[in-house]
């Protein structure tokens, strides 16, 4: 016969949840970074980790899509405000830790998967700068793996909301950003 400790089953009755808050208000684009000419996304997105343990978020990608194409970026770091020098500081990672029984947000950097490559072959996704006749807006979805302290893991999908583009984004110059309110 197995039986669970009190603290077991405490934890098994009140698991508690990972949860996105709230659409995002709005976003940043950083048209160019360090030595990738593409644009890259920053965007606040708030977590609540109810559960009495870390929980990283691994992988995340974001795709754009249209009606005439699909953009996956990925994730290459977190900033700790959306401003001019931000950027150049961002913290090179591909995954978040939501802190037991919080709300954080954290401000994600999404660059497009091929970013490195400068191939002739590659040459749209390398210099990929979206532009306001790109759509007027994209469809955008968060893939992510939730990683609980159980070694749980949970494969994710989370519409976020229609990306519009705003006319702003076709004056953006290189290494330089624009915020983008909903």
């Amino acid at each position: 016969m197995n039986t669970l400790t009190l603290r077991e089953q405490r934890e098994w009755l009140f698991r508690g949840e990972i949860r996105f808050l709230s659409p995002p208000v709005g976003y940043a684009v950083y048209r160019g970074v360090a030595s990738f000419p593409s644009d890259h996304f920053a965007i606040p997105i708030a977590w609540q980790n109810s559960t009495k343990h870390p929980v990283e978020i691994l992988n995340p990608h974001l795709i754009l899509s249209d009606d005439k194409q699909t953009y996956t970026f990925q994730m290459f770091g977190e900033i700790p405000e959306i401003s001019d020098t931000a950027i150049t500081h961002y913290t090179n990672a591909s995954w978040a830790v939501l802190p037991p029984q919080s709300v954080t947000t954290h401000i994600m950097v999404f660059g497009i998967q091929d970013r490195w490559d400068s191939k002739e072959s590659n040459k749209s996704h390398y210099g990929l700068r979206l532009r306001k006749d790109t759509g007027k807006e994209l469809h955008s979805v968060l893939e992510y793996t939730l990683v609980d302290g159980s070694s749980n893991t949970k494969r994710s999908e989370l519409f976020i909301d229609k990306l519009p583009l705003y006319e702003g984004i076709d004056k953006i110059t290189d290494l330089h950003y624009d915020f983008f309110w909903f």
